[in-house]
């Protein structure tokens, strides 16, 4: 019988019987070690910030634009990516639906003490954290990809609703710059308003990518040919804040990232299914 309780574990040694039981133990180091699982909140009095990890798994439901049509020899993302064979989840849970994604965001409710945070959350600006896309805007569409099947494992619906109540249970407002979600797993620079919320992706990338296309890796300070030269982006520094221009400690200036870019211009067209671009044409028939 599962239950949303994270189980005890001395964190030592291998031999996990499923995911869960492995996360439990990641957790349980992270504790041992005195590392934050949960909120924190950071810098001075007088600019605070929360920091909020949130756990997520992705799930095809996610994927609610249309499929490539007219093409040949595209394989299912189940097929390629390695989270399907590389995971394993103890029943009831099952990657044929949402149940495990469910799962792991049900977890944020006890990492999470939603009490405390809207006690305090208030006057403080918010940086939430997670590894996978809470929006299908902030990848591009199925046309532009060399795997046109990717969507359906990248993101969370169950993550924006999760931001989205820390948002409005916390009275942040959609007009002010004050919450900053930081999200991966794409391998594409992103920086992005969205419905009041900046998303932003700073990806490290593989070697390879950044020989093959350097131009949508490359954001604020992460960029250049040389690996040596790209350095960590600051996305919250407490000395920016400056009250007379209402300054939240985030970036001012946009930090890159080709396709927000392409997106913040152009608007998504995922009806056009039955095109790919070039460089994914090629692959496929």
């Amino acid at each position: 019988m599962i239950t949303n309780k994270i189980c005890q574990s001395s964190g030592k040694g291998d031999g996990c019987t499923n995911s869960i039981e492995k996360l439990e133990r990641v957790l349980q180091c992270c504790l041992d070690n005195n590392i934050h699982i949960g909120p924190c909140k950071v810098g001075s009095n007088d600019a605070p910030l929360w920091v909020i990890p949130l756990l997520s798994w992705h799930h095809e439901s996610f994927d609610t634009e249309p499929q490539i049509e007219c093409w040949d020899g595209i394989p299912s993302a189940r097929r390629v990516v390695s989270d399907y064979y590389r995971t394993t989840w103890p029943q009831p849970l099952s990657q044929q639906d949402d149940s495990v994604a469910e799962f792991l965001d049900g977890l944020n409710d006890i990492i999470l003490d939603l009490e405390e945070l809207e006690n305090d959350i208030n006057n403080c600006r918010i940086l939430t954290v997670s590894h996978f896309l809470p929006r299908i805007e902030l990848i591009p569409e199925k046309r532009y990809l060399s795997l046109p099947t990717l969507h359906s494992s990248v993101g969370s619906t169950y993550l924006e609703r999760r931001i989205r109540q820390l948002k409005s249970n916390c009275g942040k407002s959609d007009d002010k710059d004050d919450h900053l979600h930081a999200f991966g797993h794409s391998h594409l620079a992103w920086d992005l308003h969205i419905d009041g919320v900046r998303y932003v992706h700073v990806p490290l990338a593989y070697p390879r990518e950044w020989q093959q296309r350097r131009g949508s890796l490359e954001i604020g300070t992460m960029q250049g040919t040389e690996s040596d030269l790209r350095l960590p982006v600051c996305i919250w520094d407490s000395s920016l804040i400056d009250d007379g221009e209402e300054s939240t400690g985030f970036p001012k200036d946009w930090l890159g990232g080709w396709w927000s870019k392409y997106y913040d211009v152009i608007p998504r067209e995922p009806h056009r299914n039955t095109e790919l671009a070039p460089w994914a044409a090629k692959r496929f028939r």
